[in-house]
């Protein structure tokens, strides 16, 4: 099966988990009654939105659960957790739709009965369930796009998101509605839910017990620049096997340090002796980072995650910054048949790491082109001046990573130079 094949599947998979629930709705009454007037056509709409708010919620969960098969299938780890923020976001624009339709039936009698309905009930468990569960999803929202939390703070917050989904389970299973009328609709939703409670089980509750780790144990830190540090590690077991391109997440054993694992890419080559990865001083964790991190300290590793790079005779290699570190591990790993142009955008000429060996690598073989460039200097890297070097970019395999912004600019400055969509590769990783 095709890559691109394999794509559709994933998304044709994720349209029809989300759509048969409202499939299920629309043959429990004739739709007639559905919408006879404007108090059950407002109800039909509360129901809609709940059900599909719901299946999305529990999709978002499911895809947060960083489960490798669904790579395949979403092209990357990066790309699924994309759709986790869409699914994730879609849900609670329908939940919380859902009473605000209900309500504006009760408004067709009264305001005062559409607030009555609006304001919590604690006489009302099915009804409290729900209130609790959109109100826990609201603040965990507003944590996550206007807080200032750092990482492991805002990481553990979204842990809840998993308790808002258990309440808002209960609240529809005890609340008189299709789904406690209709065992089809009701069966469904129960193993939908039994899949997003056990990627919780596995994510949230028990992650040591489920999610398979490396032990490693770090071997050296070198300082490559004032604010760029790589880490060595050996193994203290079994080692973890990946292909170039690829990342995983890293947990460092540091106390009173933040332990919760981030992501970073691989410099060095499986099977080598020694694991090596390249750290920017960037946030929080990474600033301090390169003070606490020692020979000696312990590291866990989940991994390895990413589909960045495909295999192609004819590459183009378009790095900035630190974003130069998956091509690291594919520089040190080139196969023989590769045509590859390598610009490297930094911001002086000191920022260029692993000069000499990248030098070195692309003497020997006349089919490699490095072309550094100093933004200071040269101004912003260009698809222009990609175009001048390179001279043809039809038929060429383009992999970009580096900083957001550059990767959006030189994506849509190669469209625009008719480089079709399929043929640019982008690392865009969000947690």
């Amino acid at each position: 099966m095709s890559n691109k094949t394999k794509i559709i599947l994933g998304w044709t998979v994720l349209i029809i988990i989300n759509i048969i629930p409202v499939i299920f709705w629309f043959f429990v009454e004739p739709i007639s009654f559905r919408f006879l007037n404007l108090n059950s056509t407002l109800t039909s709409f509360g129901q809609i939105f709940a059900l599909l708010g719901f299946s999305l919620f529990a999709t978002a969960i499911i895809l947060s659960a960083r489960l490798k098969f669904l790579e395949q299938y979403f092209n990357g780890l990066n790309r699924i957790y994309i759709k986790h923020h869409i699914f994730g976001g879609l849900a609670f624009v329908l939940l919380l739709f859902h009473p605000l339709w209900l309500a504006a039936k009760y408004a067709t009698y009264s305001s005062h009965s559409a607030a009555l309905f609006l304001l919590p009930s604690f006489n009302n468990l099915a009804k409290t369930l729900g209130g609790l569960s959109l109100g826990l999803l609201i603040v965990l929202l507003i944590i996550t796009f206007y807080s200032v939390l750092k990482y492991h703070l805002w990481k553990i917050s979204h842990k809840f998101l998993a308790l808002a989904y258990i309440f808002g389970f209960a609240h529809m299973f005890f609340i008189p509605s299709d789904v406690s009328r209709h065992s089809g609709l009701r069966a469904y939703l129960i193993g939908l839910s039994l899949i997003a409670f056990a990627a919780i089980i596995y994510r949230v509750v028990f992650p040591s017990a489920f999610v398979k780790k490396y032990n490693y144990t770090v071997s050296a830190v070198n300082k490559l620049s004032y604010d760029i540090i790589e880490v060595a590690m050996r193994s203290s077991g079994e080692k973890i096997s990946f292909k170039p391109g690829q990342f995983a997440f890293f947990g460092f054993d540091i106390t009173g340090f933040d332990r919760q694992p981030h992501p970073f890419s691989f410099t060095s080559v499986s099977g080598d002796e020694t694991l090596k990865i390249a750290i920017k001083s960037l946030g929080d964790f990474t600033a301090v980072l390169g003070e606490k991190l020692k020979v000696g300290t312990s590291v866990k590793i989940e991994g390895p995650f990413g589909r960045f790079f495909i295999p192609a005779e004819k590459q183009i290699w378009l790095a900035g910054g630190i974003g130069v570190t998956p091509f690291i591990s594919l520089m040190r790993n080139l196969p023989a048949y590769a045509k590859i142009d390598f610009y490297w955008s930094v911001v002086s000429e000191k920022d260029i790491l692993w000069r000499e060996e990248i030098e070195n690598i692309f003497l020997v073989n006349k089919n490699l082109r490095f072309f550094p460039h100093n933004s200071t200097i040269d101004g912003r890297l260009t698809a222009e001046i990609i175009k001048d070097k390179s001279q043809e970019l039809e038929g060429k395999e383009i992999f970009i990573c580096g900083p957001p912004a550059m990767m959006r600019s030189l994506k849509k400055q190669l469209i625009n130079l008719n480089v079709e969509k399929h043929h640019i590769h982008t690392e865009e990783f969000s947690l």
